[in-house]
């Protein structure tokens, strides 16, 4: 049995993009691999289901006073249970970095998602900025495999760092199910528009919000409803009180926070088409699940929604209300005369059981290394 330990700590909270990443491959994987997760804080609802694998583990663990906060339990309690407890085979940084004073005996394999700490620094909360920052360089270094979620992050990556060279691409994945339950939900009865993601700076929701109500104002007939799946991140308090202005005078835009998949599925599967405005994303795992079900999109004009979404997608400029306003009410209208026909999407290359695939691969690379 070869032990990987795990920053497990986005399993302690409701699914992300980084959360959903990191069960995926562990579900998709089995012995001769365990794994460890480890976190301050004990396992979110939404992934207990792991601990039913008999080669996964759980463990809260608090050696010191400083185990309280993420942050203070990475640099101190962590290394230290690591080096002198458990003595992992291989360390996987899931969080793109590496805890100083790691022994060299314990191989370590980061995925790096993005570069906002780079590029969109004023998006992130100013203590995961400085973590970011404070370890980034140091964990590229040292790390003996790193991954990169798309071409687009790799490239960045090469940019930034032109040093580094121990590099793998493994794309995030998408297994759509073969039967999904249908579920009752007063929304699911209205012909509405779906976007997907958390609600911070980089997703760029602004430019959603503006863009439908210059296209409710302009609608001479029933308006499709908004309905943005995602939890309410660190926004600024500017933005929520516009979007909660344009919902009082719309009655038409609705969050949902912490819904099930089965009910993610059901708006993926009955929403007229998908929106992103993302500024910058590393990947875009809502891109490949709309994709998936077969769904048009519009998407913001970035290199890896190019990339993932190739010829499936209208792609316009992040900041540019009155062309995503123009393009939101053309498609309502192609949907209301039925001529929004299901794309034919070829997403085999997007699965989790061969991104688990790739994950192995590396992690028998490192053990016969």
């Amino acid at each position: 049995m070869y032990k990987i330990a795990v920053d497990a700590r986005p399993l302690s909270s409701s699914v992300t993009g980084i959360s959903r990443t990191i069960s995926k491959i562990i579900e998709n994987i089995d012995f001769p691999f365990e794994f460890y997760l480890l976190s301050h804080l004990p396992i979110h609802k939404d992934f207990v289901y792991l601990l039913e694998k008999k080669n996964v583990h759980w463990k809260v663990l608090r050696i010191t006073f400083f185990s309280k906060k993420g942050g203070s339990w990475f640099l101190i309690d962590l290394p230290y249970y690591l080096n002198y407890f458990l003595k992992p085979d291989i360390y996987w940084g899931t969080q793109q970095t590496i805890p100083y004073f790691l022994k060299k005996t314990i191989k370590t394999l980061i995925t790096l998602h993005d570069f906002v700490a780079f590029f969109y620094p004023e998006s992130m909360k100013t203590l995961a900025l400085y973590q970011q920052k404070f370890f980034f360089k140091n964990s590229l270094k040292t790390a003996n495999q790193i991954v990169c979620n798309s071409k687009s992050t790799a490239k960045d990556l090469n940019k930034l760092f032109p040093f580094i060279n121990n590099v793998n691409v493994i794309y995030h994945g998408f297994d759509k199910p073969k039967i999904i339950k249908k579920i009752e939900h007063p929304l699911l009865k209205k012909n509405f528009i779906l976007a997907v993601s958390t609600i911070e700076p980089r997703k760029n929701y602004i430019t959603l919000l503006e863009a439908y109500f210059n296209y409710f104002l302009s609608e001479k007939k029933e308006p499709y409803y908004l309905v943005i799946i995602g939890k309410k991140g660190w926004e600024s308090e500017s933005f929520y009180k516009r979007l909660e202005e344009i919902q009082n005078r719309t009655k038409t835009v609705f969050i949902l926070e912490n819904i099930s998949d089965q009910a993610l599925y059901n708006f993926y599967q009955n929403c007229a088409f998908f929106c992103l405005p993302s500024l910058y994303e590393g990947f875009g795992i809502p891109v490949i699940e709309a994709l998936s079900f077969s769904k048009h999109l519009i998407l913001s004009d970035i290199p890896v929604f190019r990339e993932i979404a190739e010829t499936y997608a209208t792609f316009l400029p992040p900041n540019d209300i009155q062309n995503w306003s123009k393009m939101i009410k053309q498609y309502v209208e192609l949907h209301r005369k039925k001529r929004l026909k299901p794309i034919q999407f070829n997403h085999s290359q997007f699965s989790w059981k061969k991104s688990a695939k790739y994950y192995k691969d590396c992690f028998n690379s490192l053990i016969s290394s």
